[in-house]
């Protein structure tokens, strides 16, 4: 996890984070992730990851170690198998860099959010916040 990437999801997400909200993590660092180690208040957590990037039970192939507990498999990046209007939250840090068409999955983001919830999109940047 970028310092960045954090200071930003304090800064721009947290604020929104109340008490019930139902929030989807694409592409967690871990279990429970940084963001969500970060969120005091009771929610639902969701993760969302490419099959790809994870094995059999969940767990990344790479990087900071396990996610475990994936809630949903995503077997293309365009596409979240969970329904219209299902999160007050939908995020994701570090991933956006990593999408070859960002118009097209920035709508999906979309389409699980809630009418008024919240679409946030955190990448790194190579300067201090």
């Amino acid at each position: 996890m970028h310092d960045n990437s954090l200071l930003l999801f304090r800064k721009h997400v947290v604020p929104f984070v109340t008490s019930g909200a139902h929030v989807l993590e694409i592409g967690p660092d871990n279990n429970p992730s940084t963001y969500r180690r970060e969120v005091s208040v009771p929610v639902t957590w969701s993760t969302a990851d490419l099959a790809s990037q994870v094995d059999s039970r969940g767990d990344r192939l790479w990087g900071a170690g396990g996610v475990g507990d994936l809630t949903y498999t995503m077997h293309s990046e365009y596409e979240i198998p969970a329904p219209d209007d299902a999160f007050d939250i939908v995020l994701s840090g570090n991933v956006i860099e990593h999408v070859r068409r960002p118009w097209i999955w920035m709508r999906e983001l979309a389409r699980v959010c809630r009418p008024e919830g919240v679409v946030a999109t955190i990448t790194p940047v190579s300067w201090p916040y």
